[in-house]
């Protein structure tokens, strides 16, 4: 069969300017990261997730609802391998928002950078209510997103059944 490509993976192919936030802010979480578990949804290239992984992450689940996508993150996880500090087990799965059936954890931290777009708001709250219901000690979620459109609609969109839950921006 033929390899996917970046061409392939679409919007999911592109290294976008949240990852980079992302990353530097990770980056300022270091001691906490390290041994850690991070779960990525909406992975693209797995920038972040590899870039945790390279910070000392334990386990690190890069996911999302491209199979083109996952291919080539596979090669990222094969071709950065050397630098990962410490990373145990670093793997793909796809996982699509909105999904039932959720990675099993324990999660420390479920990151998620410049995933989503006009109509993903919903699937991507539930799956985010999901990780946190799933654990007596619920992760830390992390996302970077950026406005594209006036209005409040992350909040919006986590609202309901959202105790405990948290915004702020990095």
């Amino acid at each position: 069969t033929e390899q996917a490509s970046w061409e392939d993976a679409g919007t999911g192919g592109l290294l976008w300017p949240a990852a980079s936030v992302m990353c530097r802010w990770l980056s300022r979480q270091a001691a906490k990261v390290e041994g850690s578990r991070g779960l990525e949804l909406g992975c693209g290239t797995g920038a972040v997730g590899l870039y945790a992984a390279g910070l000392g992450a334990s386990r690190v689940l890069l996911t999302d609802g491209s199979d083109d996508v996952l291919h080539n993150c596979r090669r990222n996880i094969t071709l950065n391998a050397s630098a990962f500090r410490g990373a145990v087990d670093v793997a793909t799965r796809k996982l699509s928002f909105g999904d039932s059936i959720l990675p099993v954890g324990p999660w420390d931290w479920v990151l998620a950078s410049d995933c989503v777009y006009a109509n993903d708001w919903k699937a991507l709250a539930q799956t985010v209510r999901g990780l946190v219901r799933a654990q007596d000690s619920p992760p830390r979620v992390i996302l970077t997103i950026p406005h594209r459109r006036p209005g409040p609609v992350l909040s919006d969109a986590f609202r309901a059944d959202a105790k405990g839950l948290r915004a702020s921006t990095l």
